[in-house]
């Protein structure tokens, strides 16, 4: 006997068994780590209606995006189709600086974008890993200037009265932002403080900013453009 010749009543309590359905996931996407949708997302058209939201709402997804994995986010979204992205309920997007000289220990250093619904409203939170490093290369200042950018664009139209859900578009504008930050660093080694660090600095931070609050657009908030300069 079949799956799908199974009363619908049997079929959903059968996937409440299914470890890639199961609630309180924790998936990462990207390869090699995982197929771009369940097994039993792809066997037909009844199964996949039925498991999709499943898979989609039930976990905490990871993604990193570096060394090419942003393609491989976009063949996830196509996979998901556009009524799985919408039941999406967790996400965090992790991403590396692009250093050209890194000193020792700084190739590893990275933040993060998570977005997550909960009680009906959306929550952005960034933050930047290793903690012990938060406050070296003003990286801890780009992220709160990309959690603003995020909130003023992605979570401005689905934190509505009537909280509306994730779109494509809304993870493009992640991955942009998000590159933009990781290829705007700011450097951290220049223990003087000198005249041509600070104006380096400065000059970073001003297009990393100016590149930003480009994705705003018509979405950007009155005064939401107050950010903190460095000196």
């Amino acid at each position: 006997m079949s799956l799908i010749s199974l009363p619908a009543e049997l079929r959903l309590q059968i996937y409440e068994y299914l470890p890639s359905l199961a609630t309180g996931r924790n998936d990462v996407i990207g390869p090699p780590f995982c197929q771009l949708t369940p097994a039993i997302c792809r066997t037909c058209r009844q199964l996949r209606a039925e498991t999709l939201s499943l898979y989609a709402s039930g976990a905490d997804f990871s993604m990193q995006s570096d060394n090419g994995n942003d393609d491989y986010i976009r063949l996830w979204l196509q996979a998901l189709g556009h009524s799985g992205i919408r039941q999406l309920r967790c996400i965090s997007l992790y991403r590396h600086w692009t250093l050209s000289r890194p000193v020792r220990g700084e190739g590893h250093v990275g933040f993060y974008v998570r977005l997550e619904k909960l009680g009906g409203n959306w929550k952005c939170t960034t933050g930047t890993y290793p903690t012990a490093r938060d406050m070296r290369g003003m990286r801890l200042e780009s992220v709160e200037l990309l959690q603003q950018v995020v909130q003023n664009t992605v979570l401005r139209h689905i934190s509505t009265p009537i909280p509306e859900a994730l779109a494509e578009v809304d993870f493009e504008t992640l991955l942009k932002a998000a590159d933009i930050v990781a290829t705007h660093p700011i450097a951290a080694h220049d223990v003087e403080q000198s005249e041509a660090g600070r104006q380096q600095r400065s000059a970073i931070w001003t297009d990393m900013q100016s590149q930003l609050l480009g994705l705003e657009g018509s979405r950007a908030l009155p005064g939401s453009h107050r950010f903190y300069k460095p000196n």
